[in-house]
């Protein structure tokens, strides 16, 4: 019964295969995994990678149309072929943990910002050429080259390149949103962070600005307003974000940072839960302050290492 239930409860899907390659057990991940196929038709697939009798580890595999991540391990005793153990993940969910994980979602979207309002201005630019209004066109590159040097010098004391390149595309959200998106003069942040790796920080910074920035777009009247601040030293670095949005509720309080829980809807809420989960990472903390105009998430990270 104990084996039965640590096999059952196992998140991977874990097949195991008789000396003949023939299924000798499917835990219930196996089954979902996949689904819509039979034992024998799972099996004959199976066939092929464990009769080569070696073993292989974080492999890319289409197991009966589905992609799959296997790691397959041929039993052997006293030189005898004893069956072999596999298991395995559904590729789907290995990309979409790898995004989250690594941050690379708030850099495409970053990215697609930026790319979107460049677009915007070179209409601008072509539509005056066009119109023969030479002037206005000269007015207008030279206002957005003006833009640009104040943008570069709200983010000329974050050293860190990563991050550095989250927050002027941010910016270019926020002018898209029409929200007001400040980095506070005092802020500071280093190239290299010791233990804290800038992948990290750009889930922690990436999340909780995009969380900001939807807490505003409830008020679309408003003058919705978010502000940053960055701060390092020796041993810890603390990151505020403050909106002026939708106040969050008392119940909310207490499940805000679990998987799954939102106040955006159904699907949503991992924002935040990846955030407290880096957090861990570093001794840290996170927390949500009430001021009289708005709310503030302020997180520390300890640079001294594990906890």
């Amino acid at each position: 019964m104990e084996k039965e239930l640590i096999l059952e409860n196992i998140k991977e899907g874990l097949i195991a295969l008789n000396s003949n390659d023939e299924i000798e057990y499917m835990n219930k991940s196996a089954l979902y995994i996949l689904r819509d196929n039979d034992r024998e038709k799972v099996g004959k697939a199976l066939i092929n990678f464990a009769k080569k009798r070696i073993p292989y580890y974080n492999r890319e595999f289409i197991l009966c149309n589905k992609r799959i991540f296997i790691n397959l391990v041929p039993v052997i005793k006293e030189e005898c072929y004893m069956g072999s153990v596999i298991t395995f993940v559904d590729q789907n969910e290995m990309n979409s943990i790898a995004r989250e994980i690594t941050g690379i979602d708030q850099v495409i979207n970053s990215l697609r910002a930026s790319v979107h309002e460049f677009k915007n201005k070179l209409h601008v630019v072509m539509g005056f050429i066009q119109m023969k209004e030479y002037k206005e066109a000269k007015d207008y590159i030279m206002k957005l080259q003006q833009e640009e040097n104040k943008n570069f010098s709200l983010v000329s004391a974050v050293e860190d390149h990563y991050i550095n390149a989250v927050l002027l595309s941010k910016g270019s959200i926020a002018r898209e949103k029409r929200i007001d998106f400040k980095i506070e003069n005092a802020s500071n942040l280093r190239e290299k962070h010791g233990v804290i790796s800038s992948d990290d920080l750009v889930v922690i910074v990436g999340n909780l600005v995009d969380n900001a920035f939807e807490a505003c777009m409830i008020f679309e009247e408003s003058e919705n307003q978010v502000k940053i601040m960055l701060d390092e030293d020796e041993s810890r670095i603390r990151i505020e974000v403050f909106d002026n949005g939708i106040e969050i509720s008392d119940d909310m309080k207490k499940s805000i940072f679990k998987r799954g829980i939102s106040t955006k809807g159904k699907g949503r809420g991992s924002g935040l839960s990846l955030v407290k989960d880096k957090v861990g990472l570093y001794n840290g903390y996170v927390k949500v302050v009430e001021e009289k105009d708005g709310k503030r998430f302020v997180v520390e990270l300890s640079k001294e290492g594990e906890m």
